[in-house]
C-alpha cells in the first residue's frame, strides 16, 4: 500500500514538480507518457508504420491522405493512416494473379512432375 508522507509523494509524475521514488512493488506510471503515437510523420513512420520517408511521403499523396504540413514535415493522423490502409486492402488487384494451380506454379519454376495429393 502506498501511504503519501508529504506534498512531494503525492504530485503526479510528469507534473514539473519533484516527486518521491515509489515504492518497492509499486509501479511508477506517468499519465501524460503517450502510449502510442497518434501521428505519423517522416520521422517516425519506419518504426510506426513500417514504411520509409520516402514511400510515406508518396503513399500520402497519391492515396491522398488528410495530412497537415509543418514546414517540410508531413504529419498524418494514425486513424487516417489506418483508415486509408483498410480502403487500399479492400480494393481489388488489378493484376491477375500469375499462377491458377500447384502444377502452373511449378511450371513457371522449372520443375516438372505432377503434385501428389
Amino acid at each position: 500500500m502506498n501511504t503519501a508522507t508529504s506534498a512531494l509523494d503525492t504530485a503526479p509524475l510528469g507534473c514539473g514538480k519533484p516527486h518521491a521514488i515509489p515504492p518497492i512493488g509499486v509501479k511508477a506510471h506517468d499519465p501524460l507518457t503517450p502510449i502510442a503515437p497518434n501521428m505519423v510523420s517522416q520521422l517516425n513512420c519506419l518504426p510506426t508504420v513500417g514504411v520509409d520517408d520516402r514511400r510515406f511521403r508518396e503513399t500520402v499523396r497519391k492515396l491522398r491522405i488528410p495530412h497537415t504540413r509543418l514546414g517540410q514535415l508531413v504529419l498524418v493522423r494514425i486513424e487516417d493512416w489506418r483508415a486509408a490502409m483498410a480502403k487500399l486492402a479492400k480494393m481489388p488487384s488489378k493484376e491477375p494473379a500469375p499462377f491458377k494451380t500447384a502444377e502452373e506454379l511449378l511450371e513457371g519454376w522449372g520443375v516438372k512432375g505432377r503434385v501428389k495429393r
